[in-house]
């Protein structure tokens, strides 16, 4: 547990901090934009709302998909395939021409963005001390 030494703990923070940051920013930046979606794909206004509900819904239920699989195959390699999956539902909303394709998109992010949190505190849990774990946990 004590391998790591305090710049090492200090470099693994900032980049946990960073991808609660992104994970955060992916549910809040897309809100200013709904009417605008709205009118850009027709849909009414529960069809848009739809769209927070089913992300918001996967983003849950993804957590606990992601913790098992990290402890089965790795914390590491786990946090990278979540980040690639969001990258990938990210382009697809990105470029998408329905309303189907943007909600497909958006699912796929939330899937991939799940991993964050439960992997970024077995991460804090695993490099600090019980006694600063929950300090820096703090900050999430």
């Amino acid at each position: 547990m004590n391998e790591f030494t305090d710049k090492n703990k200090s470099q693994i923070f900032r980049v946990v901090f960073l991808m609660i940051i992104l994970s955060w920013a992916s549910i809040k930046i897309i809100l200013p934009a709904l009417p605008f979606l709205q009118g850009e794909f027709k849909v009414n206004v529960s069809d848009i709302k739809l769209s927070v509900t089913v992300f918001l819904l996967t983003i849950s239920l993804a957590q606990i998909l992601w913790g098992a699989l990290s402890e089965m195959y790795g914390q590491r390699e786990m946090i990278l395939l979540g980040l690639l999956i969001t990258l990938s539902g990210s382009m697809v909303s990105m470029c998408s021409v329905s309303f189907e394709m943007y909600l497909a998109g958006r699912t796929t992010e939330a899937l991939g963005l799940g991993c964050i949190s439960p992997i970024s505190r077995a991460i804090l849990a695993n490099i600090y001390d019980i006694r600063y774990n929950g300090q820096k946990g703090g900050w999430f």
